[in-house]
């Protein structure tokens, strides 16, 4: 099986350093000497899929290019092919788009992707504009919070989900994809709604469940 993986190299950064995400911020995340924290958990996904000794035949791993995949993914001894996408040096939600589309040409079913709430949403963007319908997505969760039920509790847990989809031990279900208005976290209002739904693995005891939607306070 081809899995895919996608890295937000700048997902979480903003929240380690009071700003309550890093949608719109990243210059000032890093001004407050924030550092990425997504390549530390895609590093722990990778070495916990290494440990569970999958057959090197039922699973090669298809990675973005650079600081998107392939920089943590050349430490592990994982088989892995790069896709043939152009990234920016300081990505962008069109880059999180093109590396989706470009992984899913090259043959893969199902993505985990490290990133946020955000992540999640340009990923559900690019599956509903090209009608990826059969991709299957799990989220490792790079950041303080997320509201968003495709997100495992930890890396490791998506490395377990992996396995269990490669054995064929898991279903698939609807997640929902939460909209959350960081902009407002800032000014301490919390507007979150209800984005769309992506479809995923059925493990319910490694997923976190989506956080119930509120109206603006």
């Amino acid at each position: 099986m081809l899995v895919g993986l996608l890295v937000n190299p700048i997902a979480g950064m903003g929240g380690r350093v009071g700003l309550k995400g890093t949608d719109g911020v990243v210059d000032e995340a890093i001004k407050r000497g924030a550092i990425p924290i997504a390549p530390g958990r895609a590093q722990e996904f990778l070495q916990t899929l290494e440990s569970l000794h999958i057959d090197p035949s039922r699973l090669e791993l298809v990675v973005c290019p650079n600081q998107m995949g392939e920089d943590v993914t050349q430490s592990s001894n994982l088989s892995y092919q790069v896709t043939d996408v152009v990234v920016t040096e300081t990505t962008s939600s069109d880059d999180t788009k093109n590396c989706v589309l470009a992984l899913y040409t090259s043959g893969v079913r199902l993505l985990v992707f490290v990133g946020g709430d955000g992540t999640a949403r340009d990923i559900l963007d690019i599956i509903t504009e090209h009608n990826l319908d059969d991709l299957l997505v799990i989220g490792v969760p790079s950041g303080v919070k997320m509201y968003s039920g495709i997100f495992v509790v930890n890396p490791s847990d998506a490395a377990e989900v992996v396995k269990l989809v490669i054995d064929g031990g898991a279903g698939i279900a609807e997640f929902e994809i939460m909209d959350a208005d960081e902009k407002a976290f800032r000014e301490d209002r919390f507007i979150i709604k209800l984005y769309g739904y992506m479809r995923g693995p059925s493990v319910p005891a490694r997923f976190q469940g989506a956080k119930q939607a509120s109206p603006e306070t």
